[in-house]
C-alpha cells in the first residue's frame, strides 16, 4: 500500500507552516481585504478633503460607505463591499478556531480573542454597509447608548476599558508598521524586488497611520469616560477632526490622510500576496 506523505508548506524563511486554507475561505479573505482597502482609501480621501475644507461627509467608515453609495452604480458596489466585509468577518471567525489558535496556551487564547474581536467589528461594518445600501441609513449615533452607560460607575469603567483596548490596539498597529511585522503574512517569494519595496513601504506607512488614528480614538473614548462627555466617545471622524484642530493641523491631517490611503492600497495588495493558512 502506498502512503502519500502529508504536504507541508514553508514560509518565506523556510519554516514549516500549517496547511493552506480551503479555496472558498481564501476567496472570502481576499474579497474582504479588497473591501477593507477600499473603505480605508476612501476614508483617507475624505480626510484629505477635510484638511483643505472640501468636506461633504464624515471621515469614517460610514462616510466612506455613503461616498460609495453616491456614485454611479454605487448601491451595487456597496452591496459588494458589504458582502466582502462579511466574508472577511467569517474568515476571521474561522481563523479563531483553526491553525495557530488551536492550542490551549495563553498565546493561542490571545490570538483567538483577537480574531473574535475582529469578527464582531467587521460584522458590524458589513451590517452598516448593507443598511446604507438598502437605504436604511445605518448612521444613527451611539451617543445616547454611551450616555446611558455612563449613568453609573460600572458603565463609565466599561467605556474607559473599551477606550484603553482601542488605544493599545493602535499602539500594536504602530509597532507592526515600524517593525514590518506584517510581512510575516505575505508571500514574499512571489514578489519581485521592486514590488516588495512598494508593498513594504505601503504597509509601514499605512499601519503606522492607522495605528496613530486608532490610538487617538482610544484616548478620546477614555477622556469621554473620565469627563462624563458621551459625545466625545466617537470614532475615526472625531479623531481626524481633533488632528485638524491641533497646531499645524492641516499638515498633520494631510499626513494622516495619505497614511490611511496607503493602508487602503496595502490592503488591496495584501489580497494578492496574503498567505492564507488554517
Amino acid at each position: 500500500m502506498t502512503v502519500t506523505p502529508k504536504t507541508v508548506t514553508s514560509n518565506s524563511l523556510g519554516q514549516p507552516t500549517s496547511a493552506q486554507a480551503s479555496g472558498w475561505v481564501e476567496r472570502l479573505g481576499r474579497i474582504g481585504l479588497i473591501s477593507r482597502g477600499l473603505v480605508y482609501f476612501l476614508i483617507g480621501v475624505i480626510a484629505l478633503q477635510m484638511a483643505y475644507g472640501a468636506v461633504h461627509t464624515a471621515a469614517s467608515q460610514q462616510g466612506a460607505f455613503r461616498t460609495i453609495a453616491a456614485q454611479t452604480y454605487g448601491q451595487v458596489l456597496l452591496w459588494i463591499v458589504a458582502i466582502g466585509l462579511l466574508g472577511y468577518a467569517l474568515w476571521q471567525l474561522l481563523a479563531a478556531f483553526s491553525g495557530p489558535t488551536r492550542g490551549g496556551d495563553a498565546k493561542s487564547g490571545g490570538k483567538r480573542a483577537l480574531y473574535l474581536v475582529k469578527t464582531v467589528l467587521y460584522l458590524a461594518l458589513a451590517w452598516t454597509a448593507a443598511s446604507i445600501a438598502a437605504g436604511a441609513g445605518g448612521g444613527s449615533s451611539s451617543t445616547s447608548f454611551t450616555a446611558d452607560l455612563m449613568k453609573d460607575d460600572f458603565g463609565r469603567a466599561l467605556i474607559g476599558l473599551v477606550g484603553a483596548v482601542i488605544a493599545v490596539a493602535g499602539l500594536v498597529l504602530i509597532w507592526q508598521g515600524w517593525s514590518t511585522d506584517f510581512e510575516k503574512k505575505l508571500k514574499r517569494e512571489q514578489m519581485g524586488p521592486s514590488t516588495y519595496k512598494v508593498v513594504r513601504r505601503l504597509g509601514q506607512v499605512g499601519y503606522i497611520a492607522r495605528g496613530a488614528v486608532f490610538t487617538l480614538v482610544g484616548i478620546l473614548v477614555i477622556y469621554a469616560a473620565i469627563s462624563f462627555e458621551p459625545a466625545k466617545a466617537r470614532g475615526l471622524d472625531a479623531a481626524l477632526q481633533a488632528v485638524a484642530q491641533a497646531p499645524g493641523g492641516q499638515v498633520l491631517l494631510t499626513i494622516a490622510a495619505i497614511g490611511l490611503m496607503a493602508f487602503g492600497l496595502y490592503s488591496c495588495t495584501e489580497a494578492r500576496y496574503r498567505r492564507f493558512e488554517t
